[in-house]
């Protein structure tokens, strides 16, 4: 059976991290993964670096 992964969306703004997966299921769409990440108040470091570390974890938890 060949599997075939469906496109996630990416929104990264000022306040966080949306993630979401759709797939066509007969003539619908439908949700099958969602994510949602808030950047911390007390944010340490470089932001690209949390915000890349924060999406590994999300593609892993996330079910997507």
């Amino acid at each position: 059976m060949k599997y075939k992964s469906s496109p996630i969306a990416l929104d990264i703004s000022s306040g966080g991290i949306r993630m979401l997966q759709l797939k066509r299921i007969g003539g619908r769409l439908a949700a099958t993964a969602c994510a949602r990440w808030k950047y911390p108040t007390n944010i340490t470091g470089e932001r690209r670096t949390v915000t890349i570390e924060a999406i590994r974890d999300m593609l892993r938890s996330g079910g997507f």
